[in-house]
């Protein structure tokens, strides 16, 4: 004879709401390309000027999407300072006038150490 399990009832978990991982931000809209072809009447002269404007429109993207991809995989843009240890770098931001609430943890900003060393560029 086999004895019945007893079902568990088990609480239900709260929903967590889904976020997502980092604030989405609206792309640029890509201009329609055959927004300023001067249409004649004629299908074939029609035809040709629609496909110079695709193919300029295409080119334009192409060198849009250079441009951004250059932008967004470019790692040149920032520099480390390493110091032998925290009270080091303690005295050097103490130094440039970066003290208390003013003072970076680890990151600071490049506007921001110009600022501090009163560099403008």
């Amino acid at each position: 004879m086999t004895i019945p399990r007893p079902k568990v009832q088990r609480p239900a978990r709260p929903a967590r709401p889904r976020r997502p991982i980092r604030p989405e931000r609206p792309s640029d809209p890509t201009p329609d390309p055959l927004a300023n072809v001067d249409y004649t009447g004629d299908l074939s002269e029609d035809s040709q000027r629609e496909l110079t404007a695709l193919e300029e429109g295409y080119r334009e993207r192409a060198k849009n999407e250079a441009k951004r991809f250059t932008a967004a995989t470019d790692s040149e843009y920032w520099f480390a300072a390493c110091f032998s240890d925290r009270e080091e770098k303690q005295r050097f931001l103490s130094a440039i006038g970066l003290t208390g609430h003013s003072a970076p943890d680890k990151y600071i900003t490049g506007r921001q150490l110009a600022a501090a060393l009163g560099i403008t560029y």
